[in-house]
């Protein structure tokens, strides 16, 4: 028997929910710092919260009032008081999907995700044959408007390494999800930035990646672990070409003493799974600056020097297409070329020494 696919069409409706909403960001450089692009970073941070509790009115209509802005710590950071509403009674048009005998070939159907793959292979399956339109989007915001999503007892062949099964599920056809990492809709450009105040100090942020924590740092919340052996956190760069990137690091260079060592600082990571690491090779210097070779993409630059900041450490590079140039602490470290093409993922090494205070993943022209 092959593959089925059956689809029913039905309305759904959520009740009007209401909350008062208070959130906070930091501002890194009051002076520099676009109040647009703040209240814009706050206005999604107030979403995210409202949404974490209201998960059902996800990509709904929603209403703020009584919105005010006022800052605290000495104008270092901005906030945000708001009222959020859903409109009452909201219908949205939505289409079932019922998926027969859909098999997956799994590389080792023992893993413990292989029967989640396969429900994912089965629900791409379905939308690319009765929804073409919609694999144009992000794979992500589109799995966003699919829920009650069902299964059968999987039919597993250990000697073929196959998974059949049956899958049911709904999806919302007129409605475009906010997805939650930040990014925002596909009519503009991709845009993400986190300064970890929504954590608390302790929490596990395993979004990020295994034995990721929250840690107190120099300016708020920061990304750390207590695994000796290092962790790595992982970052959505939204499957971009062209892309603009900050990272604010602290204990990399500027608290801990200066020594001839090579580290890695980032790696980027492709949509064809090949990857480019981003390592500096420091030694002393004079006053406060740090001489320093960079690798990336298999080449070197020539040797230069960055100034040691104070709080923090900000690694930022501008990649367009496949070259890229490189900053340290604002000052220029050379150009590259690179392997890749299309950036998936970014992925940024962290101690318990070394905390990440922010990220900022930026689509550019």
């Amino acid at each position: 028997m092959g593959l089925h696919i059956f689809i029913v069409s039905g309305c759904s409706s959520t009740k009007n929910a209401v909350e008062i909403i208070d959130v906070c960001t930091k501002i890194k450089d009051p002076s520099h710092s676009l109040i647009s692009t703040i209240q814009d970073d706050l206005n999604k941070k107030a979403y995210q919260k409202f949404i974490y509790k209201y998960k059902s009115l996800k990509g709904s209509q929603l209403f703020f009032t009584d919105t005010f802005y006022h800052s605290k710590d000495n104008l270092n950071s901005l906030c945000l008081r708001t009222k959020i509403s859903s409109a009452p009674e909201i219908k949205w048009k939505y289409k079932t999907l019922h998926i027969k005998n859909s098999c997956y070939n799994a590389s080792d159907v023992k893993l413990s995700n292989s029967i989640e793959k396969a429900v994912d292979f089965s629900l791409k399956t379905a939308v690319s044959k009765n929804f073409p339109e919609m694999m144009n989007k992000d794979w992500n915001i589109v799995k966003n408007n699919i829920f009650d999503i069902k299964h059968s007892e999987p039919d597993i062949n250990l000697k073929n390494n196959t998974i059949c099964l049956d899958v049911k599920a709904k999806i919302y056809t007129d409605v475009i999800s906010i997805d939650n990492t930040n990014q925002k809709s596909q009519n503009h450009k991709f845009e993400y930035i986190e300064d970890f105040s929504g954590f608390k100090l302790g929490d596990k942020a395993d979004q990020y990646g295994k034995k990721i924590i929250i840690q107190q740092s120099n300016t708020g919340n920061g990304l750390s672990t207590l695994n000796k052996k290092g962790s790595f956190a992982i970052f959505n760069a939204g499957l971009k070409k062209n892309i603009k990137v900050k990272i604010y690091i602290q204990n990399q260079w500027n608290q801990n003493p200066i020594v001839s060592k090579k580290i890695q600082v980032a790696k980027l990571i492709y949509a064809n799974k090949s990857s480019d690491k981003i390592e500096v090779k420091t030694s002393p210097y004079i006053f406060n600056s740090v001489k320093a070779d960079i690798y990336i993409g298999g080449t070197k630059s020539e040797e230069s020097n960055f100034p040691i900041a104070s709080n923090y450490d900000v690694v930022s590079f501008t990649k367009k297409r496949r070259e890229m140039r490189f900053f340290i602490n604002g000052r220029f470290m050379g150009r590259f070329y690179l392997n890749g093409d299309i950036v998936s993922k970014i992925s940024i090494p962290v101690s318990p020494d070394v905390i990440i205070d922010a990220v900022e993943i930026k689509e550019t022209d």
